[in-house]
């Protein structure tokens, strides 16, 4: 298969609004923890693993990054500096974004496991000339 084969094909049919709104900071897992949307699904990285994650039973360990999605919403939360940092991604009605769903990911903890993302497109001017390129990618699925 050749490197084109592999491609995402981009397409302006599949158009949508976007937004990626900041939750803030804290300064406590625990709080950023309550960030996570219950029943989501999607992915955690502790200190020591990486896991997958379904909003039941909290795993144990120090939280350094998340993401986990439900719906057209995924909230994204990174430690960064001492303080864990929080967004929500979302798909909203609009024509000022295009998706190519893009990417899929095994995670490492699961062998059955694997996330799907969504990279959004948006149109911007380069030289006098209007061109497609990508802003953002989100958490849209974890099979497993």
């Amino acid at each position: 298969m050749s490197r084109r084969d592999t491609l995402p094909h981009f397409s302006t049919d599949h158009r949508c609004g976007f937004e990626a709104r900041p939750l803030g900071h804290v300064d406590s897992a625990d709080e950023a923890w309550q960030w996570l949307p219950p029943e989501g699904r999607g992915w955690v990285v502790l200190e020591s693993e990486v896991k997958t994650y379904n909003g039941a039973v909290r795993p144990t360990g120090p939280l350094v990054h998340a993401e986990m999605v439900r719906d057209e919403r995924t909230v994204l939360i990174r430690l960064q500096d001492g303080r864990w940092y929080g967004w929500e991604l979302l798909e909203t009605p609009g024509e000022s974004h295009c998706w190519v769903d893009s990417l899929l990911v095994q995670v490492a903890s699961s062998a059955e496991s694997a996330l799907r993302y969504r990279t959004y497109w948006t149109r911007v001017e380069d030289d006098g000339v209007a061109v497609w390129t990508p802003v953002a990618a989100r958490l849209v699925e974890e099979k497993g």
